[in-house]
């Protein structure tokens, strides 16, 4: 549903209306969505499905003197694909569409250009560092030159069941070579529910995790990034005067977290470990903790039920940090997936550690 989400954002940017896609709009500004992978008519389709849906009319996606403040384009089909990138020898230069791509954003106005994917805009290898952080270095001149942002789709490897595990909020899920998360200055992840989730999160009855997707900040060089994931549910709409199939948008929902007892003492027991008497800020493994723990909680770390134990420690399987007095205590997968680290952030205003 990504396409969908981007042209659900180009439509939520040219109408300044933060209902539409799950982030704040400040004021209206003008969009124009480049895809490479759906032809216009499906673009329009989808847009169409969006006014719907939130009820935006024709009249809304002007401004005041008439002017669109949404602006469609497709690269699909013969001669029509979009490069903005290309090999010269060993270099990556400004491909043949760099030029009019530059002065159409200047020309529109564009606050808010979107590239849908990346890796159909290049001729570099998407493997190689070098050759990539050369076409991110060219499509920024994009939004330098004319004063815009520029939002890149870029793929991912395939998730576990095409869900969201292991891959929510890592901007180096993204297909092919590091150099591409490095080199942007804010990236999110977008991806299904996983079943795992569904542990973490209250999923309406009657709904699955299906239903759902998620975007989490996985990057922010110019701000904080969010620490929970923007929910969406998947929704069906049935065009006016359209005999096709439905077509689906993502409503931004609000999902509350499931109440994990947790096992606070034990956390704070091995923190205190840490901070009496091992290194903050490093990793250590239970081996090293366990004989600086009372006798109970170095017994529940040692048996074979430890990595439940932990897990209900932490509320959670996916849950890999908390705050106790100590600071905050981190949890981390030791050398080859085996064993569990801890490592303690001391807080700014610890209590004063005593030996016992």
């Amino acid at each position: 549903s990504k396409s969908t989400w981007t042209l659900m954002l180009a439509v939520a940017a040219a109408t300044g209306r933060s209902d539409i896609c799950g982030y704040a709009m400040l004021k209206r500004e003008r969009a124009w969505v480049w895809s490479q992978e759906d032809d216009i008519d499906q673009m329009e389709l989808r847009v169409a499905a969006i006014m719907q849906a939130f009820n935006v009319s024709h009249d809304d996606l002007l401004d005041e003197s008439g002017r669109p403040m949404l602006y469609l384009d497709s690269g699909l089909g013969k001669g029509k694909r979009l490069n903005l990138a290309k090999r010269a020898g060993e270099n990556i230069v400004d491909g043949e569409h760099m030029a009019d791509m530059l002065a159409s954003a200047k020309a529109i106005g564009a606050s808010l250009v979107i590239l849908d994917p990346l890796i159909s805009l290049h001729q570099a290898s998407e493997n190689d560092n070098v050759q990539m952080r050369a076409v991110f270095d060219l499509i920024s001149q994009i939004a330098v030159e004319a004063n815009c942002a520029v939002l890149i789709v870029s793929h991912t490897g395939k998730p576990d069941k095409g869900s969201s595990k292991g891959f929510a909020g890592d901007s180096y899920a993204s297909r092919g070579a590091s150099a591409q998360p490095d080199a942007a200055r804010v990236a999110v992840t977008f991806m299904g529910m996983s079943e795992s989730d569904t542990k973490l999160w209250n999923v309406p009855a009657g709904l699955s995790h299906a239903d759902f997707v998620r975007i989490d900040d996985s990057k922010s060089n110019l701000g904080r990034k969010r620490r929970e994931p923007r929910w969406f549910r998947r929704e069906a709409v049935t065009l006016q005067g359209f005999a096709g199939d439905d077509m689906e948008v993502l409503r931004p929902v609000e999902m509350v977290a499931k109440v994990k007892e947790g096992r606070p003492d034990l956390l704070h027991a091995i923190a205190r470990a840490i901070a009496n008497n091992l290194p903050a800020g490093e990793p250590h493994g239970v081996a090293a903790i366990a004989p600086h723990l009372p006798g109970g909680e170095a017994t529940s770390l040692q048996d074979r039920n430890r990595a439940r134990t932990i897990n209900e420690a932490f509320g959670g399987e996916g849950i890999n940090e908390y705050l106790t007095d100590f600071g905050t205590l981190r949890r981390s997968k030791g050398v080859g997936n085996r064993g569990t680290l801890f490592a303690l952030t001391p807080a700014t205003h610890a209590p004063q550690i005593v030996s016992e």
